[in-house]
Order: C-alpha cells, then sequence, then structure tokens
C-alpha cells in the first residue's frame, strides 16, 4: 500500500451515531459488540450476544451499519479489529471500540480494513499506546493516523488482492490442521492410545537402550553424520 497521497484517517471517515441503551426503559433487546466479541486470530466478529436494554452495560453507545470498522483501542498490540457484517446491521458497539465509517467517496471499507490490520498501522499504535500495564489509544490516536490513499479504484484491487492472500492463508491453515489430524490417526490406529501403549507394550527407560549419551554438543551430529548409526538430538 504505497501512495504520494497520504491522509489522516479522521478526514476520510464519518461520525458514528451514539446513543444511551443503559438508560433505555425499553423491554427489548439488541445485538452487543464488545471487544471480546473480535476473534482476534480471524478479525471477524465470533460472538456477539444479545442483551436487554435494561441490563446494557453503560459502554453500549455506538450504533453501527453493515462496512463500519471496529478498532480497539485497548492493548492495540492484539490488533483486535473486525468488519460489522450485514448480520450485525443496526447492533450496538462498546466505546473500547474506535468506529470507522468510511466515506464512500474517499475511502473503500475493505481497504481501509485491511489497512487497520497492516504492521505499520498495529506499530504506530503500538508506538503511541499510553499505560504501560493496561495499554491503550485514544479515538483521536487511532483518527490521526495517516494512512496512504489511491484512487478509489486502486484501493478496490489492493483489496481484492489482499483478499484473495487471506483466502489462500486460510486454506493452508486448514490443511495444516487436516493434516495433523490425519497424522493422529494415523499413529493411534498404528500404536493405540497412550493407555494401550502403556499397558500392551513393554516399557524401558530411554538410556537403557542407549549404547553412548551425550551431553548435547552439536559436535556429536557431524560425528556421527555418516556413520550409519542412529543418532537422537534433542
Amino acid at each position: 500500500m504505497t501512495s504520494s497521497r497520504r491522509h489522516q484517517l479522521g478526514d476520510l471517515v464519518d461520525p458514528v451515531e451514539t446513543c444511551n441503551s443503559s438508560g433505555s426503559r425499553d423491554d427489548g433487546s439488541f445485538s452487543y459488540i464488545d471487544i471480546s466479541a473480535v476473534d482476534q486470530a480471524s478479525k471477524v466478529i465470533s460472538s456477539a450476544r444479545r442483551i436487554h436494554f435494561r441490563e446494557a452495560p453503560s459502554r453500549a453507545r455506538q450504533l453501527v451499519r453493515t462496512g463500519d470498522v471496529l478498532v480497539s483501542t485497548v492493548r492495540p498490540n492484539l490488533n483486535s479489529v473486525a468488519m460489522v457484517p450485514p448480520s450485525l446491521h443496526g447492533s450496538i458497539a462498546s466505546t473500547g471500540f474506535c468506529v470507522l465509517r468510511a466515506r464512500p467517496a474517499l475511502l473503500h471499507c475493505d481497504y481501509l480494513f485491511h489497512w487497520v490490520k497492516s504492521p505499520v498501522f498495529i506499530a504506530t499504535m503500538v508506538q503511541k499506546a499510553t499505560d504501560a500495564s493496561y495499554p491503550a489509544v485514544s479515538d483521536r490516536t487511532v483518527m490521526g493516523s495517516v494512512l496512504p490513499l489511491p484512487h478509489l479504484s486502486e484501493q478496490r484491487r489492493i483489496a481484492d488482492v489482499l483478499d484473495r492472500a487471506e483466502a489462500l492463508q486460510a486454506k493452508r491453515r486448514a490443511a495444516i490442521a487436516v493434516l495433523d489430524t490425519f497424522v493422529q490417526s494415523i499413529f493411534l490406529e498404528l500404536f493405540g492410545s497412550e493407555r494401550t501403549i502403556l499397558s500392551n507394550w513393554p516399557t524401558r527407560k530411554l538410556d537403557e537402550l542407549l549404547a553412548f549419551l551425550t551431553s548435547g554438543s552439536r559436535g556429536w551430529a557431524a560425528h556421527y553424520a555418516n556413520s550409519g548409526d542412529l543418532f537422537l538430538r534433542i
């Protein structure tokens, strides 16, 4: 994401409506998005909860729409960010988020979402965080951050490329998880569970089966490399 034009984030987003849900006498309920609702690994809102207005916490104040980008202002190193999906349009978010609503004529919401996940943005927030024991940044700090701003068409292209890259990464992680499960299944099929192994197979201490035991020096590995002997190194 490079460009000769750089702008403050606050100049590219619209203000977000607020409400005082905790003071409402309404008997209804709403979907509440707090920081714990965001999955830090996948960057999605995975556990928004339905609560009654009468039970609303004081932090439940920000009315969010589809495409809004939520940036947690606490522990910025964890990068708890997410985009509001259509299913949560009209939900209420905690004031623990800085809510970024991209101006459509200037900033594409997908490009914005990728930007707040970028190492540059994270490093900037970490650098500007206050309170070492509970690091946090203010909404003003988030809004004052600077980002490159190519033309809207280029923003869409960049976001599309990054979307595809993230999809490939997700498929790779899923494949590795399946492979790990497969290897474990093969092991269990060949040898049985840990309990089965201990009860049905003879056991010996490792040093009773070794002809020689070293102190762990790397030099021994080279010594045995071409000897044909088995060499186990931690």
